[in-house]
């Protein structure tokens, strides 16, 4: 985090809403900077036009001032020769110094194409009035011709001058009258200029302030939800209702807390379960001990019992060698009797005697063998089940 600490890092840092009013702001700033240039450019183009309208005004009303000073001198003419006064003459003729000066000043704001234009009206003027001077010069000596000159040829010179007269002043008053319409379009599209400008930027205003709302509430209740998750409490519900992509991250923490509730719920169960079957393993092996305790006693106790059958087999058995051995002395006694038998005829009957007495003890100790064969056997038997109890 420390190891990258540009603008880019800066900017990353800010909060959503101060991006979002900052991106507003560039297009807030976009749009008065535009409404204030075409202002401006609007004014500049009105002052343009002003200047424009501020030449053509004077070069109508100099036009008109010479169509009127030239129709006044028509007027003149008119009386001269009606009355023949001279005074009509001289004020005609006074008449023509007002043209001149007026289409003088008309040239000098003129452009070079309406200077032509003025040049034209001013040569067709002047051969007006030279005809006009011959016409009044004629009227002392031939009254009915110079009648006839002003009614013929002086009229279409005067008709030649009041036409593009006319025709230069209608230029001028559509020049004016386009000034106008322009200081109307002017006004109209300042004023809607202002309007949208004003109009755009409470918009935009408004816009983005409802968009970093849109923005941020989703976004707190999402971090709220993830501070509980964090504190282990996976009981928190996100009250988020948006199909944006903030929506999409809602739905799938609400997903993962689910599967997670669920997890530690199916945890707890299993953990109960295994408590169960450890206490009853426990129980299971404290009765195993038992019964393996009980079994060793028992196991000690026919150990003690084989032991002392043991011993009486031993005992047992030390008696029939003993009677082994007896037997084996009366067998070597009754091998000398025979020998003394044999040896001493005389001595048979007493001998004989002594044998059946021989005979009888023979007889018990077979007896007595056989007893100690069966003892033996069970002594055995006894052993046997002893070590199979024991096992």
């Amino acid at each position: 985090m420390t190891g990258n600490r540009g603008l880019g890092q800066w900017c990353r840092d800010r909060k959503v809403s101060t991006k979002v009013l900052a991106v507003a702001a560039v297009a807030i700033a976009g749009t008065v900077t535009t409404g204030i240039l075409s202002i401006t450019g609007i004014g500049a183009l009105q002052n343009s036009r002003n200047t424009e309208i501020a030449k053509v005004l004077p070069y109508s009303t100099n036009l008109n001032a010479a169509a009127l000073a030239a129709k006044a001198a028509a007027n003149d003419e008119r009386g001269f020769l009606l009355k023949g006064d001279a005074s009509f003459s001289k004020e005609a003729f006074g008449r023509k110094e007002k043209v001149d000066g007026a289409l003088a000043a008309a040239r000098e704001v003129a452009d070079s194409a309406e200077a032509s234009r003025v040049e034209a009206i001013q040569a067709a003027t002047d051969k007006w009035f030279a005809a006009l001077r011959s016409e009044f010069a004629l009227y002392a000596d031939q009254p009915a011709a110079a009648t006839t000159l002003a009614l013929g040829a002086n009229r279409d010179l005067r008709k030649a001058y009041e036409t593009l007269l006319a025709q230069e002043i209608d230029y001028a008053d559509a020049a004016l009258l386009k000034g106008k319409e322009f200081d109307a379009t002017v006004s109209r599209t300042r004023t809607l200029v202002t309007v949208m400008a004003s109009t755009a930027l409470v918009l935009a205003v408004v816009a983005a302030l409802y968009v970093a709302r849109l923005l941020v509430q989703p976004l707190r209740r999402v971090g709220q939800v993830l501070d509980r998750v964090a504190e282990g409490d996976l009981s928190g519900d996100l009250q988020v209702h948006q199909r944006d992509e903030i929506g999409a991250m809602a739905d799938s923490l609400r997903r993962a807390t689910g599967t997670l509730r669920q997890t530690v719920t199916d945890l707890g169960e299993h953990a109960q379960t295994l408590a169960a079957e450890a206490e009853a393993l426990a129980q299971t092996s404290r009765h195993s001990s038992a019964n393996a305790e009980q079994g060793a006693q028992q196991a000690a106790t026919v150990a003690e019992s084989a032991a002392t059958m043991s011993h009486n087999i031993q005992t047992v058995a030390a008696g029939a060698e003993e009677m082994g051995a007896s037997i084996r002395e009366i067998s070597q006694s009754a091998t000398q009797a025979a020998q003394v038998a044999s040896r001493a005829v005389e001595v048979t009957s007493a001998t004989s005697a002594v044998m059946a007495k021989l005979n009888e003890s023979s007889a018990e100790i077979g007896d007595v063998i056989k007893t100690i064969t069966a003892i033996a056997e069970q002594t055995n038997l006894l052993a046997l089940n002893a070590t199979i109890e024991a096992a």
